[in-house]
């Protein structure tokens, strides 16, 4: 599996969870948050607790592109069944446009904005979500 994490600033847990129901993934009983909701799933979507796994200088850049420490953070396992950019482009372009926030990938150690994303923009000779 590859993984983006996203990032939010003045959104609090259940803000997050509305904006998923609205795109249209749907919670699972003791699991993640599945997409799309019918059929396989491509998006495996879980509440990620204090950036577990950021290095102190990816801590550093997130905050300075945040301003702050996020309120709220996901991560987003993409099946290796499909490519899966189209359902993280979608999703990301849905939360970030209701929410202040910024994205990393597996790919680089760039935060991500959500004008980086849409722009497809090439840093340090990557762009989002692109092995």
């Amino acid at each position: 599996m590859r993984s983006v994490i996203l990032h939010f600033v003045g959104a609090s847990r259940d803000d997050i969870a509305e904006s998923l129901r609205e795109f249209g993934a749907r919670e699972q009983e003791g699991a993640p948050w599945i997409y799309p909701p019918d059929g396989d799933p491509v998006l495996y979507i879980h509440w990620y607790a204090d950036c577990e796994e950021v290095t102190a200088l990816e801590r550093r850049a997130l905050e300075q592109q945040l301003g702050t420490r996020p309120d709220v953070s996901l991560i987003v396992d993409v099946t290796g069944r499909v490519p899966g950019q189209p359902e993280v482009r979608s999703l990301i372009r849905h939360l970030l446009k209701a929410h202040r926030g910024a994205a990393q990938d597996d790919y680089s150690s760039h935060v991500w904005t959500p004008a980086d994303i849409e722009a497809d923009a090439v840093i340090a000779g990557r762009r989002f979500f692109h092995g």
